[in-house]
C-alpha cells in the first residue's frame, strides 16, 4: 500500500470513530435476529390447552418464526404469577444471565415490576403488557403495550343478546374483569335495553354454565369443557375456537353463536420486528384492538345482526373511541352470582 492509501485509511478510521462518537448518546441497542436471545415470561402453564397462556405461547411460536427467530434463541418461561415478587426476579435473573436482548411479558400483572428491571438494565429492551388506560412509565428500553379486550366483548355481548330469547345471559369466567364484563353487558343493552348479565366466577366451567342456567339464563359466554373422560365437550364449538370464549344458547337445541378471537402473533410479530430493525419506538405504548387485527368476533349468521355488529366494528376500524368508556366504570351493567 503507498502513502497516499495509508494516509486516506487512517483518516476514514478517524471519521468513523468521530461518527460512532458523536451518536453514541442516541444510538440504542443494536440488535441482529441472527444472534438475539428474547424471554418470554407467561402466568400459567404455556402447555396446558384451553388457557390464556398456551394461546400467548403459540402466538409467540408463530412469531418469532415469522420474524426469522430460531427455537434455540427463544427462552420461555412459565407459572410465574402476577405479584410474586421473588418469582420474577428470579425469572429475570435467569433470563438475564442467558444473554436475552429482548424480554416480553404477557400479562397486565407484571408490569410494576417489570419496569423495575427495565430500570436496571438499559442496554436490554423490555415490552410488558399492561391493562389498558394505564400512565406509561417512561425508559427508553420499556415497551408498554395492551389489548382492548373489551371492544371485541361489547361486539359479543351484542351478539348473545340477539341470540337471547328472554333476555337473560350468563356469564362463566375464572376471574371477574370488570371491564369486559361491563362492556359485554352493555353491548347486550345496545341490542336490548332490557337485557341482564348475570356473571359467575369459577375454575369450574361446567358448574358456573349450570349455576347461570338455573338462574334462568338460555344463553351463556364461556369456553367449552369436557364433561366425560372420553374429552366429550359440553358445546360443540368449530376448532377454530376451541380455546376461544364463546357464546352459545343453552337447553335441548342449544347451538354456537359467536367467539371471540385472538390473533397475538400479529402482536408479537410487530414487537419482534420493529425492535430488531432498530424501530423499538413504534411500539413503546402500542395499544391494539379490532382496528390493528389482533382480536376480533367470529361473524354473526343472521345478516340483520351482523350489520349492527358490522356497523358498531367499522367505527372501531375509523378510530372511534366511544366504547372505551366502559374503562371508568361508575356503575357495573351486570350482577355476580355467588
Amino acid at each position: 500500500m503507498n502513502l497516499t492509501k495509508k494516509i486516506a485509511a487512517i483518516l476514514l478510521v478517524f471519521v468513523m470513530m468521530f461518527a460512532l462518537a458523536s451518536c453514541a448518546e442516541e444510538e440504542t441497542t443494536e440488535l441482529d435476529i441472527g444472534t438475539i436471545n428474547i424471554g418470554v415470561i407467561y402466568n400459567g402453564k404455556m402447555d396446558e390447552e384451553g388457557t390464556f397462556a398456551n394461546q400467548h405461547f403459540a402466538a409467540f411460536e408463530n412469531a418469532y418464526s415469522s420474524a426469522g427467530a430460531g427455537g434455540g434463541q427463544i427462552n420461555q418461561r412459565d407459572g410465574v404469577v402476577p405479584g410474586d415478587k421473588k418469582a420474577m426476579d428470579t425469572t429475570m435473573a435467569d433470563l438475564l444471565a442467558r444473554g436475552c436482548k429482548l424480554i416480553v411479558t404477557t400479562d397486565p400483572g407484571y408490569y410494576a415490576d417489570v419496569a423495575e428491571h427495565a430500570k436496571a438494565n438499559p442496554t436490554v429492551n423490555f415490552a410488558a403488557m399492561a391493562e389498558y388506560g394505564v400512565t406509561p412509565i417512561e425508559l427508553d428500553n420499556l415497551a408498554t403495550f395492551d389489548i382492548r379486550t373489551f371492544e371485541t366483548e361489547y361486539l359479543v355481548g351484542m351478539m348473545a343478546a340477539s341470540a337471547s330469547a328472554n333476555g337473560k345471559i350468563g356469564y362463566v369466567d375464572d376471574v371477574e374483569n370488570a371491564v369486559d364484563v361491563n362492556a359485554f353487558a352493555e353491548g347486550a343493552k345496545a341490542v336490548n335495553p332490557a337485557a341482564a348479565v348475570s356473571l359467575v366466577v369459577t375454575d369450574d366451567v361446567k358448574a358456573g354454565v349450570e349455576a347461570v342456567e338455573k338462574a334462568g339464563c338460555d344463553t351463556v359466554y364461556s369456553r367449552n369443557f369436557a364433561i366425560d373422560e372420553e374429552g366429550t365437550m359440553f358445546f360443540e364449538v368449530p376448532s377454530s375456537v376451541t380455546n376461544d370464549m364463546c357464546v352459545n344458547t343453552l337447553g335441548a337445541d342449544g347451538k354456537f353463536i359467536t367467539a371471540s378471537c385472538y390473533n397475538l402473533n400479529r402482536l408479537y410479530t410487530e414487537i419482534i420486528t420493529d425492535t430488531v430493525n432498530e424501530k423499538f419506538d413504534e411500539v413503546k405504548n402500542f395499544s391494539t384492538g379490532v382496528k390493528e387485527g389482533v382480536i376480533d368476533v367470529r361473524p354473526a349468521e343472521d345478516d340483520a345482526v351482523k350489520a349492527k355488529v358490522d356497523a358498531v366494528k367499522d367505527k372501531l376500524f375509523a378510530g372511534d373511541t366511544s366504547i372505551s368508556k366502559y374503562v371508568e366504570l361508575s356503575a357495573y351493567s351486570y350482577t355476580v352470582i355467588k
